[in-house]
């Protein structure tokens, strides 16, 4: 199951990308909730950023997984506007939630723009088509 928050936040970020695509905007909703929920039924995880003081109040998330030869894949890394502030140290949480060391390798499938800070970033959207990673 996808909590409705990144459900949500993930399709509302990915829209407004240059690399969305060409799926009509009518078809958009339906087409990427299907493309997220096979992500998760194959493995991939969602690692999310709280306050520490209360869990209910959500700061950001990381949807990832890895590859069958241990490399790993960020779908996508979000934070609230609220907290664009505290965006990086907010990421480098998740990261490290993710077991993602954004300096090394890693894949990422759903450009919103916030891979293009870290070094270690490889666009591979094609790795979000397959059935299996």
């Amino acid at each position: 199951m996808i909590p409705s928050f990144v459900l949500e936040s993930w399709l509302g970020a990915y829209r407004n990308s240059d690399r969305a695509g060409v799926v009509p905007n009518n078809l958009y909703k339906p087409v990427y909730t299907d493309a997220i929920r096979q992500l998760r039924e194959r493995g991939m995880d969602i690692s999310v950023a709280h306050n520490k003081n209360r869990q209910d109040h959500i700061l950001g998330f990381i949807a990832h997984e890895r590859t069958r030869d241990g490399v790993p894949v960020v779908h996508i890394a979000w934070v609230k506007d609220l907290y664009r502030e505290y965006k990086q140290d907010i990421l480098a949480s998740l990261f490290e939630q993710a077991g993602v060391d954004p300096e090394s390798k890693f894949f990422f499938t759903f450009d919103t723009g916030w891979a293009r800070k870290f070094a270690g970033a490889r666009y591979q959207p094609e790795i979000a088509r397959r059935k299996d990673v």
